[in-house]
């Protein structure tokens, strides 16, 4: 039963209390009114026992805190003494409403903010508090306790909906822990603010290992209902509070939740879980309501409504520490390129490629790797080499091959590189080359790493619970792209890519303007200039203007091209070490049928071969390393 009694209901009850006696001494008097007193205290007394809540007549419009005085500090210390909540009431009883906030008035207001279930019980009198009292003054109700009948906010009917909220989603490796969110329920409240007070939720917990039904007690430790980051209300979980009902589901209630969604707004309640902390198998988690009656909702008149959601969440719990590691291609791995190396001290530290590896669900030690290793030429490099940014984790004997272009593996064992949760670590892989490699022109080696099921080789890690796992890859192996190796070579870097075009129409022809800049460096000897560009196939520097199709690219088939090439600086040859830009500009005039009816082909132009020279070799004619040298696609006409 819900109590709606208003101040005047003490003075009115003290018209039972027997008369004052005209005409009496002062000694009588003042015994009079000792008893008097006695009697108005025993009736706040029973007040408070029966769990009436006395309102105030003062509507209350700001937030008061220690140090804040005037008449709603006094009307606030009246509604404390009269509500008799108990001990710091009556303290600040026997002081009286002296119209300052003090530490008495304070803790009086915390242990009523406590008695109301207003959350936080700080003795702070903010927006919170402040929304619930006025409602007293306005509907003349309260509960006492918070979780019976009003909102503590509008006074008026309301309704509200209920959906599942986005966040959080399911989750397919979770991890175990403090505050985990499983379920999120979106409020929506119409015609007056709506206070949640009660959910009932249904909990179905698998073992992911022998399929078995658990009990929910056996995995979750603790339920908590969340407002944002604000933890309302929490309770733990045992088999004395988990229910099972004749279909042998189980489900827990929560309450006193105090969720309160403000009139035509909505919010999310979050639910959140504690979980064992030392977890033998997973579990897979299914979370909804439970129930036609699940969710109990308040409006500002204080009647009660329900609402069911049987919309799910499944959350999969792997064990703990059972870590996982995933290697993929970096994205920034070293292009194909040119190198040189010296006929009499060879060369150090040619960098060949770089891979990541990414930890979830907890840290990873990468403990082996195994390198994949293919060379054009049938002796081997001196040595292969892994690094961790600028640290030298690794280094191996190159694999040794029989014969050229075989594949073989040296394996780097006893590791020790850490890997944290959730983040990615880039690993770089390199190479020693003799003095005998280069003097061919044109070696290449190609190197890459292994998934753990070819051959047994692979990537090995330890997972924070101790036990040695494979890696995961996407698919056999991460390659890196080939490397070249030269006596004396230029590298070749693209800086940039452009095309667009001119003219256009049904019947006039429209031309294709492109621009290719390359960054060119002398490594090895003097490098002679590049001195001209052909658009067909022959021994010279040559273009190809291709257009998309569903075969894929095809030369033109018809049109005419004019290429010219610019030097800067401009000059005969650049000596070791030297840089140059060349900047290479086409005009092609794309030939369309005599008729008015032209489709549109997409071309662009790309690099198809780069002749160059350096020192005393003969000319080469280089196609590696500059298939992605090409230009965006244009429509033409």
């Amino acid at each position: 039963m819900k109590l709606g009694i208003k101040v005047f209901a003490v003075v009115s009850a003290l018209t039972m209390i027997a008369p004052i006696a005209f005409g009496a001494t002062t000694a009588e008097l003042q015994a009079q009114i000792t008893a008097l007193l006695a009697q108005i205290q025993a009736l706040q007394t029973q007040l408070s026992a029966q769990g009436g809540q006395v309102s105030s007549a003062t509507t209350f419009t700001s937030s008061l805190t220690i140090g804040s005085q005037g008449t709603q500090v006094t009307a606030l210390q009246n509604l404390l003494i009269s509500a008799n909540k108990g001990t710091k009431a009556q303290a600040l009883a026997a002081v009286g409403a002296t119209g300052y906030f003090g530490s008495i008035t304070k803790a009086a207001l915390a242990e009523y903010q406590a008695a109301a279930n207003i959350s936080p019980a700080v003795g702070y009198f903010g927006p919170i508090t402040m929304a619930y009292v006025n409602s007293l003054a306005s509907t003349g109700t309260g509960t006492g306790t918070g979780t019976g009948t009003g909102t503590g906010t509008t006074a008026a009917e309301g309704s509200y909906t209920v959906a599942l909220a986005a966040s959080p989603a399911n989750q397919v490796n979770a991890a175990s822990g403090v505050n985990v969110p499983v379920y999120g329920i979106e409020v929506r409240a119409t015609g007056s603010d709506i206070k949640i007070d009660r959910l009932d939720l249904q909990l179905a917990v698998t073992n992911t290992a022998t399929a078995a039904i658990q009990n929910p007690a056996s995995f979750i430790t603790k339920i908590s209902i969340l407002d944002g980051s604000t933890v309302l209300s929490s309770q733990v979980i045992s088999s004395a509070n988990i229910y099972q009902d004749a279909a042998l589901a189980y489900w827990t209630r929560l309450t006193g939740l105090n969720f309160v969604v403000s009139k035509d707004t909505a919010k999310t309640l979050t639910v959140a879980i504690d979980t064992a902390g030392a977890v033998d198998q997973g579990r897979t988690i299914v979370v909804n309501v439970y129930g036609a009656n699940g969710i109990r909702g308040v409006d500002g008149i204080g009647l009660n409504t329900y609402a069911a959601l049987a919309t799910t969440r499944t959350h999969t719990f792997v064990t703990g520490g059972a870590s996982v590691l995933t290697v993929t291609a970096d994205p920034n791995t070293v292009l194909t390129n040119n190198h040189v190396v010296d006929g009499t001290t060879g060369a150090t530290e040619v960098t060949v490629m770089s891979f990541n590896a990414k930890a979830t669900v907890d840290n990873a030690v990468i403990r082996t790797i195994n390198l994949v290793q293919s060379y054009s030429s049938a002796t081997a490099p001196s040595a292969v080499k892994i690094y961790d940014g600028s640290t030298l984790v690794g280094s191996g004997v190159a694999s040794g091959l029989a014969a050229a272009n075989a594949t073989g593996s040296t394996a780097f064992t006893n590791l020790a590189i850490s890997v944290p949760k959730d983040t990615t670590k880039t690993l770089t892989v390199k190479i020693d080359y003799p003095a005998t490699y280069g003097a061919t022109g044109g070696e290449n080696a190609t190197v890459g790493v292994w998934r753990a099921d070819v051959t047994a080789n692979g990537i090995w890690y330890q997972r924070a619970d101790g036990v040695i796992a494979a890696a995961t890859m996407s698919g056999a192996t991460v390659w890196g792209n080939t490397q070249y190796t030269f006596r004396r070579a230029p590298s070749i870097t693209l800086v940039s890519a452009s095309a667009s075009k001119v003219g256009g129409g049904t019947t006039a022809s429209s031309n294709l303007i492109t621009t290719m800049v390359l960054k060119l460096k002398a490594q090895g000897g003097t490098l002679v200039a590049p001195d001209g560009i052909v658009a067909s196939a022959g021994a010279s520097t040559t273009v190809a203007i291709l257009k998309a199709s569903t075969g894929g690219e095809l030369e033109a088939a018809s049109g005419t091209s004019a290429f010219a090439v610019t030097l800067s600086p401009n000059k005969a040859t650049y000596a070791d070490g030297e840089e140059v830009t060349m900047t290479i500009s086409g005009n092609t005039a794309y030939e369309g049928p005599t008729t008015n009816v032209r489709t549109p082909e997409f071309l662009r132009m790309r690099l198809a071969d780069f002749w160059w020279r350096v020192g005393d070799t003969d000319a080469q004619v280089q196609n590696w390393g500059i298939t992605d040298f090409v230009t965006p696609y244009v429509s033409l006409p």
